[in-house]
């Protein structure tokens, strides 16, 4: 069983170490962590959010490798996106790895463009 909670970035330090090992980045900019905890209260994934004006923008998504392949990517984009409608954002945009594009396009988002460096911008609209 997992729960899901915002907390903040110093709480998040290790996995963010291990995230940037695999070559995802999470800039210090003012973004929001909503993070997994496994029954233990052990934050094992975590992803970020960027609330502008205009429209939000879901940053990456980090799962622990132990922990992968149960559902809690899809998760953490399904609290997300229902935290950000409640918010009232009609427009959400998300910076897609190929390993995250499928699990986005399986929640309603559409490709947007795909960059040459491999990277897939998705857009969430009219929610």
């Amino acid at each position: 069983m997992y729960s899901i909670k915002t907390l903040p970035r110093d709480s998040i330090k290790h996995l963010m170490a291990d995230a940037k090992k695999e070559g995802i980045l999470f800039p210090k900019l003012d973004t929001k962590f909503i993070c997994i905890l496994n029954d233990d209260a052990e934050v094992v994934g975590f992803s970020g959010m960027r609330l502008l004006k205009s429209k939000a923008i879901m940053k990456n998504v980090y799962i622990d490798y132990h922990h992968r392949k149960q559902g809690l990517a899809s998760e953490l984009i399904l609290t997300r996106l229902t935290l950000l409608k409640g918010f009232g954002y009609k427009i959400i945009e998300a910076n897609c790895t190929e390993m995250s594009l499928s699990i986005h396009l399986k929640h309603g988002a559409k490709i947007k463009e795909t960059y040459k460096n491999g990277i897939t911008k998705v857009i969430y609209e009219n929610l």
